[in-house]
């Protein structure tokens, strides 16, 4: 078990941060915060700033599909799998966030702070 060094919560031996209280906990082995984070602490995006991600995300996605509806009827038919595969191959991708979410600084990680894989990320 890890032991959270800021609440003293204990963890499993393969949780990266404390599940209390969000804390980075390092690597066995290691010292500092773990290797995983950008900045050593994680700060968690509240609902007011994930709800502007989605509208930012929405507006981009319905002038997408909306010029897509004007050209070809794909817009239409794949309507509600474009949002779907664009969120997926975003949050897998390099920057690991969508249009809305690297505009508002957000990065999406798993729990051990990697990146997100292609199958974990449309789920």
């Amino acid at each position: 078990m890890n032991v959270c060094s800021s609440c003293g919560q204990a963890n499993s031996e393969q949780a990266r941060y404390c599940q209390s209280c969000g804390t980075p906990i390092p690597i066995a082995g290691t010292t500092g915060p773990s290797p995983h984070t950008r900045t050593g602490t994680t700060t968690y995006a509240g609902f007011w700033v994930r709800a502007r991600t989605f509208v930012i995300n929405w507006v981009f996605l319905v002038v997408v599909l909306g010029m897509l509806a004007l050209v070809s009827s794909v817009g239409l038919v794949f309507g509600l799998a474009i949002p779907w595969i664009y969120e997926a191959l975003m949050l897998s991708g390099e920057k690991q966030a969508t249009l809305g979410k690297m505009a508002l600084g957000i990065v999406v990680t798993d729990a051990a702070g990697g990146r997100l894989t292609f199958g974990r990320a449309k789920a």
